[in-house]
């Protein structure tokens, strides 16, 4: 979902917040997967696959952050420091019979997690700790009930997972090792920091005008 199309969706009432009394239990997915406050808003013209991941602190328009659009038009009142997820709405009709993409789930999150590390949101300055920090966060999340509640294939989802980091770094940060996620190597050389920054720098040049996810191809 392009990021310019959320005001839109609001708009025209195919955008809306999910309930927080009983969230969805992908919705518990996700903040369990956080070391971030986020929410989940549903939209229903989306394919199933399609989850979007958004930072609040994200400029729809100048001095016009996402945070303030949420207040305004749904009532919604985040901390800029969160991250606003877009899901199919037919995945979390309760009692539906559409089963929730793995891929996508893991996409997402990768997703959150590089947002969450290049904007500095965890306790750590180097970016590249910051997403192996939630990579192992997100191995510990693959061994709880909540995946397998939601049907989720394990395998698939660690590998959609590895595999969109992969997408956005431009370099393998991760891989599988003894049925787990880890770092794949102990820290990056000189070169490889070079490349890091590189494909650091090309994901916000591109996502400025656009969204703040861009997947490199």
């Amino acid at each position: 979902m392009h990021f310019g199309r959320i005001l839109e969706g609001m708009w025209d009432g195919q955008i809306t917040a999910q309930s927080t009394a009983e969230p969805h239990a992908l919705c518990s997915l996700i903040q369990s997967f956080l070391p971030v406050p986020s929410i989940c808003l549903t939209r229903s013209d989306a394919p199933l696959d399609e989850i979007s991941v958004f930072a609040a602190d994200c400029h729809i328009a100048p001095d016009l952050p996402l945070a303030d659009v949420l207040a305004e038009e749904l009532d919604l009142f985040v901390d800029e420091r969160s991250l606003v997820f877009v899901l199919p709405e037919a995945l979390t009709r309760r009692g539906g019979a559409n089963a929730v993409p793995t891929s996508a789930v893991g996409r997402a999150l990768a997703q959150a997690a590089v947002l969450i590390s290049e904007r500095g949101w965890r306790d750590s300055s180097d970016e590249i700790a910051a997403v192996q920090s939630l990579a192992d966060r997100c191995n510990s999340l693959a061994v709880t009930d909540l995946p397998r509640r939601l049907g989720l294939d394990i395998p698939t989802f660690r590998k959609a997972f590895a595999r969109e980091l992969q997408a956005l770094f431009g370099w393998s940060i991760l891989a599988p090792a003894r049925g787990r996620i880890t770092a794949a190597t102990a820290g990056p050389s000189a070169a490889l920091s070079a490349q890091v920054g590189a494909a650091r720098i090309s994901r916000r040049t591109l996502g400025v005008k656009t969204m703040p996810i861009v997947r490199l191809t």
